[in-house]
């Protein structure tokens, strides 16, 4: 199998996107999570544990609305079109958890089912369910039968999806986004396998991105100039996640002459009253949606709830000196 080579194969993929989505650059409004140590994460996390934010405040729903959202990506043709490869774009809500469960089940009849010759091309039904356009669920069937890929050249047209941000900026790439599907048309569609190669068994690249904040808002975040989210008007004070571990700094207490013994006395451990990390909205007690576990931890979100943890230990240290 061949993998998709940027420098040789940029021509032709910008005649395909320009034949099936029309010429120019992509737009893309998302601005992608760099993951560890992202300040804009540390933002969301922040409300999201802290439990006097009620639900429906206006901290909290800004918060989600900034908060890093995985956006899945996959090699397909649609089967009215067998050679002409599209990078396909979904959630994990509907369509993602519903391919990742197939694969992630070792008993599942449909694992692989992005096999070549022993995979299986799958249904996807857009269904809208009220009156806003942005109302709509995605059901997700496979075929019975295996079905073999039409023509076997389409493989040597995978594009590298681990270079896809960068595609995607140069606008050689636009993907398909799920909502363009049509509604209540059943469209088959063949996921391909791994742009690795086929003994690697990823048939999706995933990428985390924050929406609903501006460029310029996001870089004085990261460059910690802004706080993307306390200036929302609430009832609610919001204040930095480890400023709350003590009631005056040391060094302010010291200029009154207090003795060590009563400055470590007022450190105080952070309150834990759940140890289940919030995963940036992915674990949140207030949501109804979210899921009962956090085994798709984002990196960073695992590092901050470490540090996290630390923080505390160290607290419970000095209380007992």
């Amino acid at each position: 199998m061949t993998t998709f080579d940027t420098n040789k194969y940029n021509d032709e993929m910008m005649k395909l996107y320009k034949k099936s989505f029309g010429s120019g650059k992509a737009e893309f409004a998302g601005i992608p999570c760099p993951g560890t140590g992202c300040k804009v994460c540390s933002s969301v996390q922040e409300v999201f544990f802290n439990k006097s934010i009620p639900k429906g405040d206006p901290l909290r729903e800004r918060a989600r609305s900034i908060m890093a959202k995985d956006r899945y990506y996959s090699n397909v043709y649609l089967v009215s079109n067998p050679l002409d490869l599209i990078v396909f774009e979904y959630t994990d809500k509907y369509i993602g958890s519903t391919l990742v469960s197939w694969q992630m089940d070792p008993t599942s009849e449909l694992k692989d089912f992005f096999h070549p010759k022993n995979g299986r091309n799958i249904f996807i039904t857009k269904v809208p369910t009220g009156p806003d356009p942005k109302q709509v669920e995605y059901r997700t069937e496979p075929r019975i039968n295996s079905t073999p890929i039409i023509d076997p050249k389409v493989l040597t047209k995978l594009v590298n999806l681990d270079n896809l941000i960068e595609l995607v900026t140069l606008g050689d790439v636009k993907p398909f986004y799920q909502s363009k599907l049509q509604n209540s048309v059943k469209t088959e569609l063949r996921i391909l396998p791994s742009w690795l190669g086929p003994e690697y068994p990823f048939f999706f690249k995933r990428i985390a991105y924050h929406f609903n904040i501006s460029p310029e808002e996001f870089k004085a975040t990261q460059e910690g100039k802004l706080n993307p989210i306390k200036n929302v008007t609430s009832e609610v004070q919001l204040s930095t996640v480890f400023q709350q571990q003590t009631t005056s700094k040391e060094e302010d207490l010291g200029k009154w002459g207090f003795k060590e013994e009563v400055v470590a006395s007022t450190v105080t451990a952070p309150s834990l009253e759940d140890d289940r990390p919030a995963c940036f909205g992915e674990f949140d007690d207030t949501n109804s949606e979210c899921k009962e576990d956090c085994a798709t931890w984002a990196d960073s979100c695992a590092v901050e709830y470490q540090e996290k943890l630390k923080k505390r230990k160290a607290m419970q240290r000095l209380q007992r000196k």
